[in-house]
């Protein structure tokens, strides 16, 4: 498979998880995933590898809320302690302390 064949199985994986992830926001949940992929076509490598290693993290996350079920009983996971960080862009020019780059980040796949 080719890696956009790739990244497209990825881009709906997530859109499927999504869809089962409960959320009153769910219109929101599927423009920012779009939004983040659209944002993300055009970088090259060593970032789009990182952009994918992401987006496969984000995945596995939502994929364990998803899968468990009221039956089983387990409804324990696990997360990272920082599941989204912040590209280092970001932090390089939200390093001037002003309110507007914390109002612009949502944190979501």
């Amino acid at each position: 498979m080719s890696g956009r064949a790739q990244i497209l199985s990825l881009y709906r994986r997530i859109l499927f998880a999504a869809a089962r992830f409960p959320s009153k926001n769910r219109a929101n949940v599927y423009a920012e995933i779009r939004d983040e992929f659209r944002r993300n076509a055009t970088l090259a490598e060593p970032e789009a590898g990182e952009a994918v290693a992401l987006a496969r993290q984000s995945l596995r996350q939502l994929e364990a809320y998803t899968t468990m079920t009221r039956s089983t009983g387990n409804w324990e996971i696990t997360m990272e302690k920082n599941p989204m960080p912040k590209p280092p862009s970001a932090d390089a020019s939200s390093s001037g302390g002003g309110a507007a780059g914390a109002a612009g980040s949502s944190g979501a796949p």
